[in-house]
């Protein structure tokens, strides 16, 4: 196609297709051919070509532009061979990553016209020298006023050959001939004249209009290129926006997909954490529940044992006693013999002594009243002579002692009672004997109190059973264990097993002794 004056091309080898789809151009080569009249300029690239082009002036040249296209190895200026209408063509160049854009100027030295075709992967341009019009319209009138010189000329040759011919006779003729001529060449003069100014007129007002045109032109085009660079500037920011989402959504996702990774990771360690802490809760109870098995174990076998020691000794303290009371029987049996045969002997001394005074009553009496004060003193008072009395005189002697013994409070005492009981913030243990006794109350190892009762005995068989409290709600005492125990002399020891460290105190009310031991919180 040929364009004259200001033109914009926009021409594509491909469909309507997004060129941003499309791949790079690459522009490989320029090459440039023709003479004074007439240029050719061949873009050679990858691929069929989608391209715009236009005509600008000052200087002459014709621009193209190349959409998504790259310049690969082709010199910024190309140069023709020889000096024509063709003074050069310039290459850039254009647009960042994902709108590139290479520019063509093919630059002229005198107006143009120019013609564009594509022709597989080439682009070639064909341009031509434009012709003015006024030159030509006064070239035509100079080659027709040479034509018109040259007729009169010829003419003129011929008048003067007939002329000459005939002088005489036409001299008249030749001078009107000459007139005419004169007259005629005058009127083509003027006629050419007129022509050619009206010729020039009219082609000033072209060039007037044609000026005009191109005024209104490249107003257009500059307001073309003004809205397309700020459509191009409003894509490109489009783009950049688009792109700053895009990444800002994708910094978004891989945030969240941390935090779900990160929040899986920390589930996870939680799970394994707490299945740890759960297997670990689990073996310490286990072992735990071993531990307090074993212990209760050993314990129960240590009571066991212990109890067993408990009723030996007090099968031997049974044994014992049967034995003392057998051997104070025998004893007091023998007293009793031995106060029976005193009393027949001193009735057979009554006898005796009463024959020489058989009839003095006041003398029997006399004799009755002695021997009533002689047994008091034997029974009562100091030992006799006689062999028996000291044996009756100690047996009432050592009656007397308990029983004064019993009265003052320094005989043995009897273990009564002992009980358990929670009074408000305090469990209390409360022992009670048959009089008031000396104690003391101390601790005798690992949660461990032993209440000790000085000068005592336990003399009933449910006095000695063990207590076990560790039902009771709320308290520290697990067991409660009276015990007798040989020394000095008799002791009672009540050992109290604690489950732990409490604080506790003790007190006396005549014959009941009370331990009170602190309940722990909760």
């Amino acid at each position: 196609m040929l364009r004259t004056g200001l033109t914009l091309v926009l021409l594509s080898a491909f469909s309507s297709a997004p060129v941003l789809a499309q791949e790079l151009n690459a522009i490989s080569k320029v090459e440039v051919s023709g003479d004074a009249t007439k240029v050719v300029v061949v873009v050679t690239g990858s691929r069929r070509p989608t391209f715009q082009a236009y005509q600008q002036k000052a200087p002459v040249r014709v621009v193209v532009d190349l959409v998504k296209s790259q310049l690969q190895n082709v010199p910024a200026t190309v140069s023709p061979a020889s000096e024509g209408i063709l003074k050069e063509v310039r290459t850039t160049q254009m647009g960042a990553a994902g709108r590139e854009l290479a520019r063509l100027e093919i630059v002229f030295n005198d107006d143009v016209d120019y013609q564009m075709d594509a022709d597989g992967n080439a682009l070639r341009l064909t341009a031509t020298r434009r012709i003015n019009p006024a030159v030509a319209a006064a070239e035509k009138a100079a080659a027709e006023k040479a034509a018109a010189e040259k007729i009169a000329a010829e003419k003129a040759a011929a008048e003067k050959l007939a002329l000459e011919k005939a002088a005489a006779e036409k001299a008249a003729a030749e001078k009107l001939a000459m007139e005419k001529a004169a007259a005629a060449e005058k009127l083509a003069l003027e006629k050419a004249a007129a022509e050619r100014a009206a010729a020039d007129k009219l082609a000033m007002e072209k060039a007037a209009e044609k000026a005009a045109a191109d005024k209104l032109e490249i107003a257009r085009l500059e307001k073309e290129k003004t809205e397309k660079a700020a459509q191009e500037k409003a894509a490109i920011l489009e783009i950049a926006r688009l792109e700053k989402e895009k990444a800002e959504k994708q910094r978004i996702e891989r945030e969240a997909t941390d935090r779900a990774a990160a929040a899986a990771r920390a589930s996870e360690l939680a799970r394994l954490e707490k299945e740890k802490a759960e297997q670990e809760t689990a073996a310490k109870t286990a072992q735990i529940a071993r531990l307090e098995k074993e212990r209760a174990d050993r314990d129960a076998a240590a009571r066991s044992s212990e109890q067993q020691r408990v009723d030996r000794e007090r099968q031997v303290e049974k044994e014992k006693l049967a034995r003392q009371d057998k051997a104070e029987q025998e004893r007091l049996e023998k007293i009793r013999a031995e106060v029976a045969r005193a009393e027949t002997a001193k009735r057979e001394q009554q006898s005796v002594a009463a024959a020489p005074a058989a009839g003095s009553e006041r003398h029997g009496s006399a004799a009755d009243a002695p021997s009533t004060r002689e047994g008091d003193d034997t029974f009562g008072g100091k030992p006799a002579a006689s062999k028996p009395a000291p044996v009756a005189s100690h047996a009432a002697a050592s009656e007397g002692s308990r029983e004064a013994e019993g009265e003052s409070g320094g005989g043995p005492r009897v273990l009564t009672f002992v009980g358990f009981k929670n009074v408000g913030e305090q469990s209390v243990i409360v022992v009670r004997t048959n009089d008031k006794v000396a104690f003391n109350v101390r601790k005798v190892g690992q949660n461990k109190i032993v209440l000790e009762l000085e000068n005592c005995r336990i003399l009933l068989r449910n006095n000695q059973r063990i207590l076990d409290t560790s039902y009771f709600p709320r308290t520290a005492i697990k067991m409660i264990t009276p015990e007798e125990h040989e020394g000095a002399g008799k002791t009672v020891r009540i050992l109290v097993e604690l489950s732990e460290e409490v604080p506790y105190e003790s007190k006396q009310e005549n014959n009941t002794v009370s331990v009170l031991f602190q309940r722990p919180a909760g």
